[in-house]
């Protein structure tokens, strides 16, 4: 998701290491999927627990601008939650580790 990657500093940040970055294959039939997951990676709503979820609005803008149909918009929401509700638990998990 990064071009280029990001640096050594900018993952420091985040508090990971260049080891916790890996590369994966994305399969055909999930690129769009992840193409919005991506493109959503910086519309995370934070409370003071930490992430929340997406902010919906911002993706619901990014999908009528490609004028799906509503089945693949529907399609393309709900593979969105699938990954937001996977991504919130590793959040929380990573909570707990600290």
């Amino acid at each position: 998701m990064y071009s280029p990657p990001a640096s050594a500093q900018q993952l420091e940040a985040w508090g990971l290491l260049a080891s916790d970055i890996a590369a994966v294959e994305v399969f055909e039939e999930n690129i769009p999927a992840f193409d919005l997951f991506a493109y959503m990676s910086t519309q995370w709503m934070v409370g003071f627990g930490g992430a929340t979820g997406l902010k919906y609005e911002v993706a619901h803008s990014y999908l009528d601008r490609r004028k799906l149909g509503i089945d693949e918009f529907e399609n393309r929401m709900d593979d969105l939650r699938i990954m937001e509700q996977a991504a919130l638990a590793v959040m929380r998990e990573q909570q707990k580790e600290k």
